[in-house]
């Protein structure tokens, strides 16, 4: 489940699974709308951030709290641009998950990519 605001920004969840029997996965598309010519850093994290907890709900057999977010923007996004989303999740334990979530443009070039750690509620 995503937030109202993931999907008022223009973005939406493909596809998840799981691979093997631990790591789980999410992907999905976000077309950028508004005349703003570049899209900051924000909304950027909050769809990479929106990503990553659907790909860790893929596997998570108990609620997780985003604790730490650590990011790379390599380059700007741009209004009325469709773009790949791909979180993956990469360790996961009972007390820590770690997810891993990139956005793409349609050459396969990353834009941004986002590292949440994951703590378990208590």
């Amino acid at each position: 489940m995503t937030s109202p605001l993931f999907r008022e920004l223009g973005a939406v969840v493909r596809a998840t699974g799981v691979d093997g029997e631990v790591l789980g996965w999410a992907e999905g598309a976000w077309t950028v709308s508004g005349d703003d010519a570049v899209v900051g850093p924000g909304p950027v994290t909050l769809v990479l951030s929106e990503i990553s907890a659907v790909a860790l709900g893929a596997v998570a057999t108990r609620g997780y709290l985003a604790v730490r977010h650590t990011g790379e923007f390599r380059t700007t996004a741009t209004a009325r641009a469709t773009y790949a989303l791909r979180a993956d999740v990469v360790s996961l334990s009972s007390s820590v998950a770690e997810v891993e979530a990139s956005l793409t443009d349609e050459r396969g070039q990353l834009i941004a990519a986002l590292t949440t750690r994951f703590h378990a509620r208590p």
